[in-house]
């Protein structure tokens, strides 16, 4: 578990329907690269890694996120950086 940090402006999506109707929202699955900002914990990467598996890149700064997500999701289905989205 990680707890959103306030110094980043963290908040984080814990409802899966949430998550799915965003993901059901996106008007194509041709699209060629998805990239998510800010995964936190991975409610919303989950949905995203089932519609764009080898399509989707993870960006995410804080450090807790980052080790979260390289432990409870397939690391071969997406790309991970540990960066700041603003500077990357």
């Amino acid at each position: 578990m990680v707890k959103p940090k306030k110094h980043l402006g963290q908040h984080f999506l814990t409802d899966k329907n949430i998550a799915n109707t965003i993901v059901d929202s996106l008007t194509s699955t041709q699209y060629d690269h998805v990239i998510e900002i800010g995964p936190g914990m991975g409610v919303l990467t989950e949905e995203l890694i089932n519609r764009f598996a080898g399509k989707l890149t993870l960006i995410e700064i804080d450090e807790d996120s980052v080790e979260y997500i390289k432990h409870h999701f397939d690391n071969s289905k997406f790309k991970l950086l540990k960066d700041d989205f603003f500077t990357c």
